[in-house]
């Protein structure tokens, strides 16, 4: 991507600096809306953006391009860090949360560990805009998996 893109290690992770600070907008972002108006459709919009910032990563050619679809994807990847646990919290009664929210952070920690992996091994062996293609292929399935399988956990209605 450096080399492809010509930009300095530096820049890299000036886009790192953008993706948290998306990540930190984005939780005080979502919660009120995802409270308000349930957490279904916050999840299927977040999903379905990421998707689309992840086809635009797959096409950047600019620095700013990469600036904001690193922000996008902060912004849009907050709901995973901040209603994640209200979603647990909504279905399990008190006494089971715990193993739930265990299982949440045991995927989650799994996740983060071996995503970045498999991403070098991809774009080793298929180059690294491959690595933004399957996270719009795996992103769209959920999307589809969210809007047909994914029921409301909680809802209130308008004032």
């Amino acid at each position: 991507m450096t080399v492809e893109l010509d930009i300095s290690f530096a820049e890299l992770n000036g886009g790192s600096v953008r993706n948290i600070a998306g990540l930190a907008i984005g939780c005080i972002l979502f919660i009120p809306s995802t409270m308000k108006y349930g957490r279904r459709p916050t999840y299927i919009i977040s999903a379905t953006i990421i998707a689309a910032a992840s086809w635009w990563s797959a096409r950047v050619q600019t620095l700013a391009d990469m600036y904001v679809t690193n922000f996008i994807y902060g912004l849009e990847s907050s709901p995973n860090e901040t209603i994640a646990q209200l979603t647990i919290a909504d279905p399990f009664s008190i006494h089971h949360r715990d193993k739930a929210n265990s299982l949440y952070v045991i995927a989650s920690t799994l996740w983060n560990t071996l995503s970045p992996t498999l991403a070098v091994l991809q774009a080793q062996a298929q180059g690294w805009r491959w690595s933004y293609c399957t996270m719009v292929i795996v992103l769209s399935l959920l999307v589809v998996v969210f809007i047909f399988f994914l029921e409301e956990t909680s809802y209130t209605p308008f004032p």
